[in-house]
């Protein structure tokens, strides 16, 4: 039955002489953590300074880009070790280390150069819920990311008190917004088919990804990917400022953006967007 997931975390413990990494799994329908694209994303999970594509890191665009197609063997330069999306889980945070707030937070304290504040952090939290929920594979979100979850800034909370490790639901309603956003991603993904292509082929027939005038700027098209709308447009802006996109030709209904995420159209446009500091936008045509 494709529709059960069997989840858990086979690790042997130090010593083990079993060896079962990215690529390993190729061909046998199993998933593995895609730590690469989590990296690319966040940062590196063991150095709370050092920040990723959400934050506007330099030099992640291409690993971001194997991450959206599922770490399949695209073309020449974005490859992967899958063989099929099926392959990887997809995922910014987990219970290991420090949730996505608390990482993003550290890191913007350590950040010498810019100033960051709480709508910067809320952009990057969803942000990611975009990118993992928009891309090809199995999408993995840590409980309580919907609501920029805090462990107190504990990396290792294995041991920790419900104080640590328990949901405040405070926090539910103090960032609504972000928790309705993720709301409106998880609907879009169920919905449209085309950010659920099943194998590597199908990727590389219905993806395109498109040339952006600025780095950080990351979009791509689906297109006739057996989906009701016949064109989906897909766009994250990883800088700290606003950016000037040229959609394709067209009239693209807009159903995400930096502020709301839908399956209904909230508005059209058919000339240059402006892409708001740490967004994405999803938009259509029929």
């Amino acid at each position: 039955d494709p529709s059960i997931i069997i989840y858990g975390e086979p690790w042997g413990g130090w010593g083990a002489t079993v060896r079962f990494g990215k690529g390993d799994q190729k061909g046998t329908h199993v998933a593995v953590f895609n730590d690469d694209f989590r990296d690319a994303l966040r940062g590196s999970v063991f150095n709370t300074k050092v920040k990723g594509f959400l934050m506007a890191s330099p030099g992640k665009d291409t690993k971001v880009k194997r991450g959206i197609v599922g770490s399949i063997n695209y073309n020449s330069r974005i490859r992967g070790f899958t063989s099929d999306p099926e392959e990887t889980i997809n995922y910014v945070a987990c219970h290991d280390n420090h949730t996505l707030w608390d990482k993003n937070l550290l890191a913007s304290q350590a950040d010498k150069r810019r100033k960051w504040n709480e709508d910067l952090l809320k952009r990057a939290q969803k942000l990611a819920g975009a990118i993992i929920l928009t891309s090809q594979g199995v999408p993995f979100l840590h409980g309580g990311q919907d609501f920029c979850r805090t462990k107190k800034f504990n990396g290792n909370s294995y041991n920790a008190p419900i104080f640590v490790n328990g949901f405040d639901y405070e926090r539910k309603a103090k960032y609504k917004d972000v928790f309705e956003y993720y709301k409106g991603l998880i609907r879009l993904r169920r919905t449209h088919p085309a950010f659920r292509l099943k194998t590597s082929e199908e990727i590389k027939k219905h993806l395109k990804f498109l040339k952006a005038k600025k780095r950080r700027v990351i979009a791509y098209v689906l297109e006739n990917a057996e989906d009701r709308w016949k064109k989906i447009l897909v766009i994250f802006n990883g800088n700290l400022t606003s950016v000037k996109f040229d959609p394709p030709e067209g009239i693209w209904k807009v159903v995400v953006d930096d502020k709301r995420a839908s399956t209904d159209t909230i508005y059209e446009v058919s000339e240059s967007v402006e892409l708001a500091p740490l967004s994405a936008y999803v938009m259509y045509m029929e």
